[in-house]
């Protein structure tokens, strides 16, 4: 009797639809980056800088690509980091608080760091709270798309319909949230 081996799940293939993905969210980022001014501003070139590492992991999966090392990446999350925990101090210490966004940008930008390191540096206790992590900020992000209404008008839920004022803006927001922290999460389980 032969055994097959367990699928490959960071193939060329399914590197290739994670790819796709990720540069429709980076084009979704980039345009953000651009319109938006002050803190949402930043907040979107720490997805940006994000998103280029994910894509670049993702090709270096599909094409062999090779170009950048690691440790440099490291630099560059450790570097993002540090800036957001500066920026989250300043907003502490200037209004007695911080906005949530900037404290998942921060578990982002430190799994990047995680997800840079040699592999022989990973413990496995930390990469299944990562990989938990990112299934539930998927999930997470994947309700709120489903859940919250766009532009007000009317909306089904599971109780029925109704209508409601504008609350926020399209569900594509947290649908680009969702990608990005399913590619996280992908990226944990299939190392």
């Amino acid at each position: 009797m032969r055994m097959s081996s367990p699928p490959d799940l960071l193939s060329a293939s399914v590197s290739l639809i994670w790819i796709a993905a990720l540069i429709g969210v980076l084009v979704f980022h980039c345009t953000h980056f651009i319109h938006m001014r002050g803190s949402w501003r930043w907040l979107h070139s720490a997805h940006v800088v994000m998103l280029l590492g994910m894509l670049y992991m993702y090709a270096a999966m599909a094409f062999g690509v090779g170009w950048f090392p690691g440790s440099a990446w490291m630099i560059i999350y450790a570097a993002t980091s540090a800036v957001i925990i500066g920026w989250m101090l300043v907003q502490w210490v200037q209004k007695g608080s911080c906005g949530r966004l900037w404290i998942l940008a921060l578990v982002q930008q430190g799994a990047m760091i995680y997800m840079w390191m040699p592999m022989t540096f990973w413990l496995p206790l930390v990469t299944y709270a990562l990989s938990v992590y990112f299934a539930l900020e998927t999930l997470t992000w994947l309700t709120k798309a489903c859940v919250q209404p766009w532009r007000g008008g009317t909306f089904v839920t599971p109780r029925g319909s109704w209508t409601m004022p504008l609350v926020r803006g399209p569900p594509l927001d947290d649908i680009c949230m969702m990608i990005m922290a399913a590619s996280m999460g992908y990226m944990f389980v299939g190392s």
